[in-house]
């Protein structure tokens, strides 16, 4: 409610009985007096910084929903290529840049045109190294090595698993 209306309202309710003296009021009126002077003893609301404050809320409640759907995407690209690589197929995700450095100072991707400004990109993860899998000579000789030292299949597989680690780090 409007302060100025409060005080008028404050002002009307005292004059009414102005020359009887303060006593003279009825106790509803002494109620409703002491309840406008105590609304009007609270701070003023500034109802502009408000209704800014709650745009910039929203705004800002926006730009999380956006980087949530980025997020989910980018999850879900990588569960992609990981099926593809498990199932042995070529497949990597082209990583966007998060952020860039343009003259020492960091920003958001999508703030400016880093490139245009000649910014380093920064990625939310290094980009994966391709996967690289045994020759048939690398394979001939892992058997040889096995054949007749080792009495378990398991083995044989242990020593495949150590080749490609060593291969693929």
């Amino acid at each position: 409610m409007n302060r100025e209306l409060l005080q008028k309202a404050l002002d009307i309710i005292k004059k009414s009985r102005s020359g009887y003296g303060d006593d003279y009021h009825s106790e509803d009126e002494r109620n409703v007096i002491a309840a406008l002077e105590a609304e009007l003893a609270k701070p003023e609301q500034d109802w502009d910084l408000l209704a800014k404050t709650q745009e910039s809320l929203r705004e800002h409640m926006a730009r999380i929903k956006e980087l949530e759907a980025e997020l989910a995407k980018q999850k879900a690209l990588d569960k992609k290529a990981e099926n593809a690589r498990e199932l042995g197929l070529d497949y990597e995700v082209e990583q966007e840049p998060v952020a860039c450095i343009v003259g020492g100072e960091v920003y958001l991707a999508d703030e400016i045109d880093w490139e245009e400004l000649g910014g380093t990109p920064l990625y939310a993860a290094p980009p994966r190294k391709p996967w690289v899998g045994l020759t048939i000579t690398e394979r001939e000789q892992i058997q040889q090595e096995c054949f007749g030292k080792v009495f378990y299949h398991i083995a044989f597989s242990y020593a495949i698993e150590a080749k490609l680690k060593e291969k693929n780090i």
